[in-house]
């Protein structure tokens, strides 16, 4: 095994497959006995494999730290996508015409003047984009107090 190993082209994944289903379904039965949904983050895995296995244990949706995640995973079917980096201007467009291929893209903002011209993009690209308000609740994770 370990010449197989040292054979691998790098970056190379390794994945126990069983271990992975087993997480997916442990998570999947915990939120479902607690009446959640989860909506699993994919920015470690970035793997359609397993975001299918996530949807397929009843997981609703996916969340994503790029757009070119978001655009990875609906080009594979994927069609309910948060993005969770606040988002700024320059991805207004690219948000708005994922939204307007049938990809809902629900984006998040600490910027209370961002709805606004964001809404005046969706709204000459004739769609709806979900937002969002990220608020600081006093850990300073992130967003605006």
């Amino acid at each position: 095994m370990r010449n197989e190993l040292q054979s691998l082209p790098t970056p190379s994944l390794l994945v126990d497959g069983a271990r992975v289903e087993r997480n997916v379904h442990r998570m999947a039965t915990r939120f479902s006995a607690l009446g959640a949904r989860l909506r699993p983050h994919v920015k470690t895995h970035k793997a359609i494999e397993v975001g299918r296995m996530q949807a397929k244990a009843g997981m609703h949706g996916i969340t994503v730290s790029t757009l070119a995640e978001a655009r990875a995973f609906a080009a594979q079917g994927f069609d309910d996508i948060t993005y969770a980096v606040p988002i700024e201007p320059g991805k207004y467009a690219a948000v708005a015409a994922m939204n307007a291929a049938g990809t809902r893209l629900a984006v998040l903002t600490d910027d209370g003047e961002v709805p606004a011209s964001l809404a005046a993009v969706a709204w000459a690209a004739s769609v709806t984009i979900d937002v969002y308000l990220k608020v600081d609740c006093g850990y300073g994770r992130g967003g605006r107090s």
